[in-house]
Parts: C-alpha cells; structure tokens; sequence
C-alpha cells in the first residue's frame, strides 16, 4: 500500500493511473489542506514543530537557507530534533519536487542518516503538480534508495499514513 501526496484536483483520471503506477490511494490537494502539516524552515522552527503534539508531520527540514559549515552540513535536522519527533510521532517529510540542487540531496541524506539513527518515521512524496509529474513507485523506490535508504525503509517511506 503505497501513497503519495499531490497538488491537483481529485479526478478519475488520476486515480486510475495513480493504479497503474503502483500506488493504492492519492491525498490530493482538497485533502492535505485537512492534515496538520508543518513547512521545515530554520532550526527554532524544526524545533517547535516536533515539539507540538498536533502535528503530524515536518515538511521538508532541509529548506535551511544557509551555509554549510566544514565539517557538516546545515540540514534542519539534529539529534534534539529527531528525539523530539520520536517521542511525539511526528514524521519527518521529504517532497521530491523541493529536492532543487545538489546542497538539497546531501541535506536529505544526512537527515535520512539522523532519522535512522534515532528511529524517526520518514515519508517521501512527490507533490505532483500535475498528472504528467507523477512518478511511478518503482521509481520511487529507486530513488529513495539512492539517498541511502534501504529496502524496508524505502518502502515504509513511501507507505507512510497519517495519524
């Protein structure tokens, strides 16, 4: 049972190819307005965030804007941070779309690294803007894969269901 979140509108259309590209159900645009789901940003922000027990889910931690210090990187993430998300059940979400250069993917993969480290649930999605972005789930997979995942976690990402 793979789902996947995206911006469009619910149409028949898409679910059946939704269907054919692996997935069992799609949370569309009208949907995810009724999640409580917080945009990653600096760390005081990641912090309050998982610090909240409504909240279901950090977006994107690694939207720091920021220089990269030496020695590792500025990924929104810190072992605090992924304690507190454990504790309170807040998963740490990953879009692909906010994936844009290569600082992006070495951030995701260190906190992909910190939230197996400490046990944090992860959900990898593609925010598909439309019906032609979406991506098939062994793509998906594949992808998740690459970032450092391994099998049972790449799946458990992809399978990922809110509260």
């Amino acid at each position: 049972m793979y789902f996947d979140i995206v911006q469009f509108s619910r149409s028949d259309e898409s679910l059946k190819l939704a269907k054919f590209l692996g997935y069992s159900n799609l949370i569309f645009k009208e949907d995810f307005s009724k999640l409580n789901v917080i945009n990653g940003g600096d760390l005081n922000v990641n912090n309050s965030a998982v610090r909240d027990k409504k909240v279901d889910m950090l977006l994107n931690p690694h939207n720091v804007r920021g220089i990269d210090n030496l020695h590792f990187r500025n990924s929104g993430l810190n072992q605090t941070i992924c304690k507190l998300a454990r504790e309170n059940n807040v998963i740490i979400g990953i879009s692909l779309g906010m994936l844009r250069d290569y600082l992006d993917y070495g951030r995701v993969m260190q906190n992909i690294r910190l939230c197996k480290k400490y046990k944090v649930d992860i959900a990898f999605f593609s925010f598909a803007k439309d019906e032609l972005e979406l991506k098939g789930v062994n793509d998906m997979l594949a992808f998740c894969r690459i970032l450092g995942m391994d099998e049972n976690l790449a799946k458990n990402s992809l399978g990922k269901v809110f509260k």
